[in-house]
């Protein structure tokens, strides 16, 4: 072989760890966005994503804050910290965390309920504001169980999945929030139905209801 073609060759295999690189980025999952919405009713925080992946949440206090952990996903998000007022969200942030994860942070201003759904490119967490409207005059309403007695279980959160609801439930007995989906046992309470808002429990003295709006806040 002689000299010039083997400068080719060896100019060719420097060239294929590159390539291979190039397009292994390329075909990774990543995070590209992350944009806020407010509302008379309620205010949204929204991720983007290449391709859909589930994040793994937590609810952290000193100060509050909702951390989503999206496993194996690029963080290419460019804008942070993002600084957006009001009187909920402090602050949105994010990075590349350890073991290939892309971390975003909601730090809030104080404890509040919220729910995580998927979005057409992506996730979107809503914390709620205010109570629904009520429906409009002429209008049949179902209905609803009573209302929350002190010291019920608590709803931190609900995460709305194609597999089913679960709902991240304070236990009243032993302080402890685990998720749980219907059919579960909270205390001696049995969980009979998860919405996007609340959640409605068979106890032994009949059914309650408890909903994201109806948890106190705090200064």
């Amino acid at each position: 072989m002689s000299r010039g073609r083997r400068r080719a060759l060896l100019g060719v295999l420097l060239l294929i760890p590159g390539v291979a690189w190039a397009q292994a980025r390329s075909s990774a999952v990543a995070l590209t966005d992350v944009t806020i919405e407010g509302g008379a009713q309620a205010v949204s925080v929204k991720v983007k994503l290449t391709r859909s992946v589930k994040p793994k949440t937590m609810l952290l206090p000193d100060p509050w804050r909702l951390v989503l952990d999206f496993p194996n996903v690029e963080f290419r998000w460019n804008r942070t910290p993002a600084s957006v007022g009001g009187d909920l969200i402090r602050e949105v942030r994010g990075s590349q965390y350890e073991g290939g994860v892309a971390r975003v942070v909601v730090e809030l201003t104080r404890e509040a309920a919220w729910v995580l759904d998927r979005t057409p490119d992506g996730f979107r967490v809503t914390f709620p504001q205010a109570a629904a409207q009520p429906p409009p005059p002429g209008r049949a309403t179902p209905p609803r169980p009573a209302a929350r007695p002190k010291g019920a279980p608590e709803v931190q959160g609900i995460i709305v999945r194609d597999e089913g609801a679960v709902a991240y439930i304070r236990d009243p007995q032993t302080n402890q929030v685990k998720g749980y989906r219907v059919g579960d046992k909270v205390g001696d309470a049995v969980i009979e139905k998860i919405g996007e808002r609340e959640v409605v429990l068979t106890t032994p003295t009949g059914r309650i209801e408890v909903r994201l709006e109806e948890r106190p806040t705090r200064p």
